[in-house]
């Protein structure tokens, strides 16, 4: 299942909504689940901390509604954040880094993870945080 362009701009203009609400974002990713026909969203980025899970969920969804509406549950299955000192996370921003559009990755490997389809909006690899220092 390839992502439509409508969709990958509003999933844009979502990174950008969070960004400028939350700060930077370490890793933003929609992953293809063919058993739901439907996207997981990856979230990962400093200000997602686990003890304020709800928080940050709210916050994210927010995002999420003020583009797709009542669209959200029909095109994805559900938000993850992740920290990013998650292997997942570590593993995607050392092989990707940018920070604009977006990219499409078919039938790869993270580690132990084995992704069918993923389109990646962020990945900042830790030399362009680095950098920003």
């Amino acid at each position: 299942m390839m992502m439509d362009t409508a969709t990958k701009n509003k999933l844009e203009e979502v990174v950008k909504t969070l960004e400028k609400s939350k700060g930077e974002l370490k890793l933003f990713a929609c992953v293809w689940k063919d058993d739901v026909k439907k996207w997981d969203v990856i979230v990962s980025a400093d200000w997602v901390i686990y003890d304020k899970l709800k928080e940050n969920l709210g916050v994210i969804f927010d995002a999420f509604k003020g583009k797709f509406n009542g669209e959200f549950a029909l095109r994805f299955s559900g938000i993850y954040p992740l920290n990013k000192d998650e292997p997942f996370v570590k593993e995607v921003t050392k092989l990707f880094s940018f920070t604009t559009g977006s990219m499409e990755l078919n039938e790869v490997r993270f580690g132990d993870v084995r992704v069918d389809k993923m389109v990646l909006f962020v990945s900042r690899g830790d030399d362009e945080e680095q950098g920003k220092k």
